[in-house]
């Protein structure tokens, strides 16, 4: 049990250390601009959420991570989206995955090409207790590539 708490801090840890970042040879952020938890407070199985993008030569990685609360989440399952931005306020989705872990916690990252843009990773994260099950949602910052 200490293992899998110790590797889900881990991918946490992880996941906030990658955070958001541009690339940009004017503007850095700090690391703690950089973290994107997604968790409203008051969930019955979802202890957190968070949701990170990282852009660099042109390779996006997205990285999703729920933990529910050990006692009570039988499994967690994360959809995860790379959206692109198109206008002002409208997005659309350049590669979605989604994965179902036999556990209350989970991470998932992946990888995309992408080319200029206002890029963002959106997820719907889903934690169940037997049959029972609610769904939330995070997104990262913006990144512009």
């Amino acid at each position: 049990m200490t293992k899998k708490i110790a590797c889900l801090l881990l991918s946490a840890l992880f996941l906030f250390c990658i955070g958001t970042f541009s690339v940009s040879a004017t503007e850095r952020t700090s690391p703690a601009e950089d973290l994107d938890p997604s968790t409203p407070t008051r969930l019955s199985y979802t202890n957190m959420t968070a949701t990170g993008l990282k852009i660099v030569s042109g390779t996006a990685t997205c990285t999703a991570v729920i933990e529910g609360y050990s006692h009570l989440a039988t499994s967690v399952k994360i959809e995860m989206t790379l959206q692109k931005r198109f206008l002002l306020f409208f997005w659309l989705d350049q590669a979605t995955w989604t994965q179902t872990f036999p556990t209350y916690y989970g991470t998932l990252q992946k990888t995309y090409s992408v080319s200029s843009g206002t890029y963002r990773t959106y997820a719907v994260y889903t934690a169940y207790s037997g049959s029972a099950s609610e769904t939330t949602t995070g997104h990262s910052s913006d990144v512009v590539y």
